[in-house]
């Protein structure tokens, strides 16, 4: 292993919220490398199924994600690729009364933030919809709800970033962080890194890599295991986003006409084993669900299903901002509908990192976090 590189800022982890940060933290000035230990976009960012929408997480967060939607929508001018935006719109639909007074409950929460959001009785969902199952009785209607296809993104930000000078270490494992006189030394499996600066994004690894600065979260760290189902080519059935009012279960039907199954349907597994299996009946039953919501799904059969590694903070509460204690130390993560906002909300942490102000406030890490004193041998045994 040759000598360190020096860099003014590390970014741990090359999902989307790592990816954002690290491009504006480029186009900002900083010399910065990108540390990742698969590939870019390649876990919770690649996996997922691409839905851009205000119908998931908390209702404090729509105002980033209103702007995150817009960001997607011109990824093609920040980016230099579309990464396939469609706006189709999005129904979360009912097919009960106790359902209903679930999703109505919900429409009013998020049309206080403004979200633009129609409550729709099930005649005229089916009317958007045709082929929506008669049961539906109400739905929320989302005009503005995208998606955008996650596999492409990887290679997207690829390109745009060693457009600006990121160094870009993939296969890249962080084996030892630790803090020295002018700045922090990196051991990855590769080669070693110094900076000045860290950004920790590194989201169902978090843990992991926090502990080895010394800090620990004040309550349990929650990693799920989300399964995704694709199905075989099939004549268009419907073009909204369509969300469940109850399970969670997610459709969409993009342009080559297969249909995309999700919901957080979950399977078992553990990131750092790296072990990772389905668990049959919820695929089964989540299919099944979906043949309740449209009829026509019957006639096709799932062709694959994988998994994805999402970390869920205490609170559900997600971070981002200083480390408490430790200058030029950054952490991000934890956000539900972190593909929908992450854009935006690497946006912002690159803006605080420059020492911009963000136009939105972000998410100050201390209220999760505690540091404990650290021993050398405990941070070398560490690896992510």
């Amino acid at each position: 292993m040759g000598p360190a590189d020096d860099f003014d800022v590390a970014v741990i982890g090359g999902g989307i919220m790592g990816c954002a940060t690290a491009l504006n933290l480029a186009r900002g000035g900083m010399r910065t490398v990108l540390l990742e230990r698969r590939g870019l976009c390649m876990e919770a960012s690649g996996v997922n199924a691409g839905t851009l929408t205000h119908r998931t997480g908390p209702v404090s967060m729509q105002p980033y994600y209103t702007r995150s939607i817009a960001m997607w929508k011109t990824a093609g001018q920040w980016l230099g690729d579309d990464v396939g935006f469609r706006e189709r719109g999005g129904l979360t639909v009912a097919f009960n009364e106790k359902q209903a007074d679930r999703a109505t409950a919900d429409f009013k929460l998020r049309k206080q933030q403004e979200v633009e959001v129609e409550l729709i009785d099930g005649d005229r969902a089916r009317s958007i919809e045709p082929n929506l199952s008669k049961h539906a009785v109400l739905a929320s209607y989302f005009p503005r709800d995208a998606y955008a296809n996650s596999s492409r993104t990887g290679y997207a930000f690829q390109k745009a970033l060693r457009a600006c000078g990121v160094s870009i270490r993939t296969n890249s494992e962080v084996q030892v962080l630790e803090l020295g006189d002018s700045g922090f030394s990196i051991r990855t499996s590769t080669e070693p890194v110094r900076a000045k600066r860290i950004l920790i994004s590194s989201g169902a690894w978090v843990r992991k890599v926090m502990a080895m600065l010394g800090y620990q979260f004040a309550d349990t760290v929650a990693v799920r295991v989300n399964m995704m189902s694709v199905t075989e080519r099939m004549p268009r059935l419907f073009s909204s986003l369509i969300t469940h009012a109850n399970s969670g279960l997610t459709l969409k039907q993009p342009d080559n006409g297969t249909v995309l199954i999700g919901g957080g349907w979950q399977g078992r597994g553990d990131p750092y084993s790296g072990q990772a299996d389905l668990v049959r009946e919820n695929v089964t039953t989540n299919f099944r669900l979906s043949h309740s919501v449209f009829p026509g799904i019957e006639a096709t059969r799932l062709v694959r299903t994988w998994l994805g590694f999402e970390v869920r903070l205490p609170g559900d509460e997600p971070i981002a901002g200083p480390l408490p204690g430790l200058p030029n130390a950054f952490v991000i993560g934890g956000f539900q509908s972190g593909w929908t906002g992450g854009p935006y909300i690497g946006r912002l942490m690159a803006d605080a990192m420059l020492g911009r102000e963000p136009e939105l406030p972000l998410f100050d890490p201390a209220h999760a976090l505690h540091r404990t004193p650290l021993t050398k041998p405990h941070m070398q045994d560490e690896t992510v």
